[in-house]
């Protein structure tokens, strides 16, 4: 079962704050800005940067030449996104690059 309660003990499910943005754009600010207001123990922060396809031969020589798109979904496995997601609400342990 999840292991997230409020201060009276009671369970409550995970909730997921999603944030998004332009490189450089401040992200990683108003996440922390929303932990500290939070001020909840169990916080997990979580880059897109950690799921990444691995690129293909092809893909590194073009990424090489500064011709690969790192901001196209088809860059990002979402699959992995939304099973860490899943994993983490129902408060399981995972890893990720």
């Amino acid at each position: 079962r999840p292991a997230w309660y409020n201060a009276t003990g009671e369970i409550k499910e995970a909730f997921v704050i999603g944030i998004c943005g332009g490189s450089a754009s401040g992200k990683t600010t108003v996440a922390q800005n929303i932990v500290e207001k939070l001020n909840v123990p169990w916080v997990t922060l979580l880059s897109m940067d950690s799921f990444y396809k691995v690129l293909s031969e092809d893909q590194h020589h073009q990424a090489s030449e500064n011709n690969y798109n790192f901001d196209h979904p088809d860059a990002f496995d979402f699959d992995l996104l939304l099973e860490t997601l899943k994993n983490l609400k129902m408060g399981k342990q995972v890893r990720y690059k």
